[in-house]
């Protein structure tokens, strides 16, 4: 793998060019078939900054390291290829070229890095490790700034960075087919902080302009395959994610997003195959496990989730979401102890809403309701963004003694987030089925029955939607319709403990067709 480059005693500006080096380094390698090198972002993501951190969490067995250091007019450049095992050099090289050629500079970098490494490389491949996607150095260069402000996308000022870099390399060339899809990505990034829809509309233009100016580029098809994946425009995903395979076909990044697109358009086999897909090109990589350990736990095959997850965590033994996963699946074959431990172990690597949240959930079904409420708590001051922590939290306030009356104005918070991001998507059954629960809790009966009728008419198998369902019309006082879903909904694998421990489904349980339901439940898989 490549550590990200580092910058030695310089200013910012030249922060970003070590990261956009970065970037640029690790894609060219990674075309390269007989490499596997893990993306920037999963690089950045994980903060993997050290050769141990790159062993232990990605499974890397060789690190190239390199720093930037500016003498005169010139950038040195000095690279090092480490044996993560035992710390050793294999080989060095110190490069010198003038700061204002970063062609030259990259060209360079990688050259010396394929020659360390020892890999034979084909004509056609040495041609392509050289294109640059313009001939204007200046383009280049504001491109390359961009993508380094791009690869820190955990600080919300650096999509606003990348939006101005990447503009400003359009002013240079306006053909530059890498850097429209490089704005399209920032203007998805600026959608992702702030949920405002604005975003998507000039990441819709932008991705578009991509393609249109070279469709030759796997980014502009994988660009507009993310809009469309966030906007729910699942068929017209699949096109563009499979227009990138085939421009790139070791591309795993275009099979996780098309495998996104049929799992959305209901072709759940088509799905898992393109998961495994994904997993074949890149086996050692989490990344891919997560994305088909995700998708079992959705259809209710628990029991494959943990197989993802705990290769998950033989790959990278450090690796938080290896942990939350493998609780998730856990707590869905109500294996409550092991989830909790799975994710206290997630939060003794790093604080995360997510691993919180979850803990909350398991102290809330066992009947721990103030507690549930003190961990959601801590759960929503990590991500203030999301509907379903807020309306975790909201049920908790709903149950725990004295708490009641502040229940309300969460749930409100809870249905205005996930209004925002159906505005984007109005298929998107999570928010759908989640915006339901909610609205029945507040009152809105018929707004709730409206909402999650919409969401089963689009995932009429969702698992999670079948059992919102129960609860929604338990609230609404239809025991019936409750009794129908739940029948369902154990069917399809939801969660026994969570329906017997569930306090809003009381009103049930004394009948008779209740315990027929629950007594032919089957075990979970």
């Amino acid at each position: 793998m490549v550590l990200p480059f580092q910058a030695i005693a310089t200013e910012g500006q030249d922060q970003a060019y070590c990261a956009g080096l970065t970037e640029t380094v690790t894609t060219k390698l990674a075309a390269l078939p007989s490499l596997e090198v893990p993306q920037t972002s999963e690089v950045r993501q994980r903060k993997v900054d050290s050769i141990e951190r790159a062993r232990t969490e990605l499974g890397a067995n060789l690190v190239l390291e390199a720093s930037w250091q500016h003498a005169g007019d010139d950038v040195r450049i000095n690279l090092s290829l480490i044996d993560t095992r035992t710390a050793r050099q294999l080989q060095t090289d110190t490069i010198t070229a003038q700061a204002k050629d970063l062609f030259a500079l990259q060209d360079r970098v990688v050259a010396s890095a394929v020659d360390m490494l020892n890999v034979r490389v084909q004509p056609q491949q040495a041609q392509e490790l050289t294109a640059h996607g313009t001939t204007a150095l200046g383009a280049y260069d504001f491109y390359v700034q961009g993508l380094g402000y791009l690869e820190r996308s955990d600080l919300p000022q650096n999509a606003d960075n990348a939006v101005a870099l990447f503009q400003r390399a359009l002013k240079e060339d306006t053909g530059y087919a890498l850097a429209q899809a490089g704005l399209g990505r920032s203007y998805l990034l600026k959608y992702d902080n702030t949920k405002q829809k604005q975003w998507i509309d000039l990441a819709h233009q932008t991705c578009e302009e991509a393609v249109s100016l070279d469709a030759k580029l796997a980014a502009g098809h994988i660009c507009l395959g993310r809009l469309y994946n966030v906007t729910g425009e699942h068929e017209k995903a699949t096109v563009q994610f499979r227009a990138a395979a085939e421009k790139e076909s070791k591309s795993d990044e275009a099979y996780r997003g098309l495998a996104w697109a049929y799992e959305q358009s209901g072709e759940l086999l088509a799905a898992e195959q393109t998961y495994q897909k994904a997993i074949e090109l890149r086996p050692s990589y989490w990344v891919n496990y997560i994305q088909l350990g995700n998708f079992y736990e959705r259809w209710g095959n628990y029991q494959k989730a943990v197989t993802m997850s705990q290769r998950i965590t033989e790959l990278t033994p450090d690796n938080r979401w290896g942990y939350t996963n493998m609780g998730g699946a856990y707590y869905h074959l109500g294996r409550l102890d092991e989830a909790a431990a799975m994710w206290r172990r997630t939060l003794a690597i790093r604080p995360d809403a997510t691993a919180y949240s979850n803990l909350g959930v398991v102290t809330f079904f066992t009947g721990h309701y103030a507690e549930s409420v003190r961990t959601f708590e801590k759960a929503v001051e990590l991500e203030t963004q999301s509907y379903w922590m807020w309306g975790n939290l909201a049920d908790a306030y709903r149950w725990a003694p004295g708490e009641k009356d502040r229940a309300k104005a969460t749930y409100a918070r809870a249905i205005g987030l996930a209004e925002r991001e159906l505005e984007v998507n109005a298929r998107d059954t999570n928010a759908l089925g989640s915006l339901s629960d909610y609205q029945a809790k507040s009152g809105a009966l018929e707004k709730a029955r409206q909402s999650i009728s919409h969401a089963l008419a689009i995932a009429p198998n969702d698992v999670d939607l079948l059992g919102q369902a129960v609860e929604v019309y338990a609230v609404a006082g239809d025991q019936q319709k409750a009794l129908d879903y739940l029948k369902s909904a154990v069917q399809s694998g939801y969660p026994r403990f969570e329906i017997e421990a569930n306090p809003e489904l009381a009103g049930l349980r004394n009948s008779p067709r209740y315990r027929e339901i629950m007594a032919r439940a089957p075990t979970s898989r």
